[in-house]
């Protein structure tokens, strides 16, 4: 019988995620991964950039530079607690997420940006999944399969809603990150 954690790509990715999660598949620092080939290759519909982390803002907000620009990144997909917002307090586990982000991206990062159907929002950030270039990681996904942000989805940015939602569930039935030491019914949503 194969082991759960060396599931290959012809595995469908959502099961392979999903086998990862639940059976606890990390990488050498703890991160759950997927095997490199159900990374951002296998959405060959949407679109992809090659970018490098100039620094993270908070738990899901980072500035990266391409081809002499930089530009701020939104995640797609999840809300990590404010810790930003003006004449506003940080709001619980806040700080954790960002330092969860910062950990999975320094500054100097290789990473691949990957669009859905809308590619900035109203303040003119860029939307994305980001993807670690180095091993594929999933990074919106870890954060929240780890507890440090809730998922967000707002249409018809759709692309991997189903997946993150299954993390997030996961993540809260566990108590992991924010589930547990901000409440259970927590969500950190705008």
């Amino acid at each position: 019988m194969l082991h759960p954690c060396s599931v290959r790509a012809s595995v469908a990715p959502v099961a392979a995620l999903v086998l990862a999660i639940l059976t606890g598949c990390s990488n050498r620092s703890g991160e759950v991964t997927t095997s490199p080939g159900l990374g951002p290759a296998t959405a060959s519909h949407r679109s992809f950039e090659d970018a490098t982390v100039d620094k993270v803002i908070d738990g899901d907000t980072i500035t990266v530079s391409r081809d002499g620009h930089e530009a701020t990144v939104r995640l797609l997909g999840i809300d990590t607690p404010e810790t930003k917002r003006p004449d506003t307090p940080v709001e619980c586990f806040g700080e954790q997420a960002h330092d969860r982000l910062a950990s999975l991206l320094p500054a100097g990062t290789a990473i691949r940006l990957e669009h859905d159907q809308q590619t900035h929002d109203r303040y003119d950030r860029e939307l994305a999944h980001v993807w670690r270039a180095e091993d594929g990681l999933f990074v919106n996904l870890t954060m929240v399969a780890e507890g440090f942000a809730a998922p967000l989805t707002i249409r018809p940015n759709l692309a991997h809603a189903n997946e993150i939602g299954q993390a997030a569930d996961e993540a809260h039935l566990t108590a992991r990150g924010l589930w547990s030491a901000c409440g259970s019914g927590h969500r950190p949503l705008r």
